[in-house]
């Protein structure tokens, strides 16, 4: 399971820049997400990290580490960008 973002500065029209990836985030995890509603409605998913492609090309390094707290979880992943 993965969620995508994109990063963008707008400094000037004729510099900005943008940073699109994805966050993954422990199987383990999702497997305790995936086993409530709404999710265990869809039924059982198809993609594990291990047989996701991007995830194989370095997604390992982009895993978001979370903590539970209240009714969800909250986690926190620095990004810098050379402008």
């Amino acid at each position: 399971m993965h969620i995508h973002f994109k990063v963008r500065n707008t400094l000037t029209s004729s510099s900005s820049q943008q940073l699109t990836s994805q966050w993954f985030f422990d199987d383990a995890l999702t497997d305790v997400v995936h086993a409530q509603s709404p999710y265990s409605a869809k039924g059982r998913r198809d993609t594990r990290n291990q047989n996701d492609g991007i995830y194989n090309q370095g997604g390992s390094s982009l895993v978001l580490a979370l903590t539970p707290g209240g009714s969800g979880y909250s986690g926190a992943f620095d990004i810098a960008l050379q402008v």
